[in-house]
C-alpha cells in the first residue's frame, strides 16, 4: 500500500507519557456537517509518496513532516531525535486511493496557495505543519484512553484539526455503531486489515465494496477542519464520515 505524508499516524505517536484532554475537558463541540471544498481551492499536495518523515510535538501535539527548504534526508533519520517531549512517527499502511492536502491547520481558511503552509525547525531541518491532536477518548469509556495501547472491545476517538480529504473506491472496511456512526479504516500497523476484531458493544467492522468512491471531508464550520480518528486494539485507524448527532461529542 502506499504511504502519504498527508494521512497520519497520529495515534502511534501518542506515547503514555503525553496527557492529552479529553474532548469535555478541552471544551470541544464541533459541527457534523462536511465543509465542501471551496470553488478554486488548490490542493497543496496530492502526492502518496513512500515514505514520510513525521515528528510530534509533545507541547503543542502538533503533527509535523519534513518538507520545506531543508527537509531531514533519509539517511539521517534513523538517528535523529527531535528532542525532549517530541516523539517520531512510525510508518503506517494505507488504505485510500488519493489524498488532497488543503492548509496546516493553523492557517486561515481564505489563505492563499504560497500561505497555506507552516514550518518550524527542528534540529536544524524545516518541518511542515500537518494536524494537531486536540483531543482523546475512548469508548465505552475514558478510562483507558492511552491511544497506544486500546484494550479489546474499547475504540479510541482522537479529535484532530487536519484540512485533508481523502478519497476510497473499491474494497474498503467499514466500522459501524449502533446509533448510525460510520467510519472507514485508513490504516494498519502491518498493511493487512483484519475484521477478526473485539469492538464496543454495537459496533461491527466489515469488508464491504463500495458502489461509488467515497470522499471523506472535514467537519465543522469557520476556520477549523475536524477530523475523528478511530482505533482498535489491533492498531488499525478510522476516519469517521457519519455521525449519530449534529455535533461532535453527542451529547
Amino acid at each position: 500500500m502506499p504511504r502519504s505524508p498527508i494521512a497520519i499516524s497520529l495515534i502511534l505517536l501518542l506515547s503514555s507519557c503525553l496527557k492529552v484532554p479529553t474532548a469535555a475537558e478541552k471544551g470541544i463541540t464541533f459541527s457534523t456537517q462536511p465543509i465542501q471544498r471551496k470553488e478554486g481551492q488548490m490542493c497543496i499536495s496530492t502526492a502518496q509518496q513512500q515514505k514520510a518523515r513525521e515528528i510530534m510535538l509533545g507541547e503543542s501535539f502538533t503533527v509535523l513532516l519534513a518538507a520545506g527548504q531543508r527537509p531531514i534526508p533519509e539517511d539521517e533519520w534513523t538517528d535523529f531525535r527531535p528532542g525532549f517531549g517530541n516523539v517520531k512517527n512510525t510508518e503506517r499502511h494505507l488504505l485510500f486511493d488519493r489524498s488532497c492536502f488543503l492548509r496546516s491547520p493553523d492557517t486561515p481558511a481564505n489563505c492563499a496557495q504560497d500561505n497555506c503552509l507552516s514550518f518550524e525547525t527542528i534540529g536544524g531541518w524545516t518541518w511542515a505543519k500537518l494536524a494537531k491532536v486536540e483531543a482523546i477518548d475512548c469508548m465505552p469509556n475514558s478510562r483507558y484512553c492511552n491511544p497506544s495501547f486500546v484494550p479489546a472491545s474499547h475504540l479510541a476517538a482522537i479529535t484532530i484539526l487536519k484540512c485533508h480529504e481523502m478519497e476510497f473506491s473499491g474494497s474498503a472496511y467499514i466500522l459501524s455503531g449502533p446509533k448510525g456512526e460510520k467510519a472507514i479504516m485508513h490504516a494498519t500497523a502491518d498493511g493487512h486489515p483484519s475484521t477478526d476484531v473485539h469492538l464496543p458493544t454495537g459496533w461491527k467492522l466489515e469488508e464491504k465494496e463500495l458502489s461509488e468512491p467515497l470522499i471523506v471531508q472535514p467537519f465543522g464550520t469557520g476556520n477549523e477542519c475536524y477530523f475523528t480518528v478511530l482505533r482498535d486494539h489491533k492498531a488499525q485507524s478510522y476516519h469517521m464520515f457519519q455521525y449519530s448527532n449534529k455535533t461532535w461529542p453527542p451529547k
